[in-house]
C-alpha cells in the first residue's frame, strides 16, 4: 500500500512542477501538511480507543 501512496504522492509533485503558478504548489503542500496531521491524531485516536477498550473488558471481566 505504500508503494502506491508514494507513487500517487510523486505523480501530484510532477504534474504541480510542471505549472508555473507557485500558489498551487503552497496550497499542495500545505494540504499535504495537514492530511499527515490529521493521520497522525486518527492513528493516536484509534492507539487509544484500543486500550480504553482492552482496560475496560479487564475490569468488568
Amino acid at each position: 500500500m505504500e508503494d502506491h501512496k508514494e507513487v500517487a504522492d510523486m505523480i501530484m509533485v510532477l504534474a504541480l512542477m510542471a505549472q508555473s503558478d507557485g500558489r498551487r504548489m503552497r496550497k499542495w503542500l500545505l494540504w499535504r501538511t495537514v492530511r499527515e496531521d490529521i493521520n497522525e491524531k486518527a492513528e493516536a485516536f484509534i492507539k487509544n480507543f484500543r486500550l480504553q477498550t482492552k482496560d475496560s473488558a479487564r475490569r468488568f471481566a
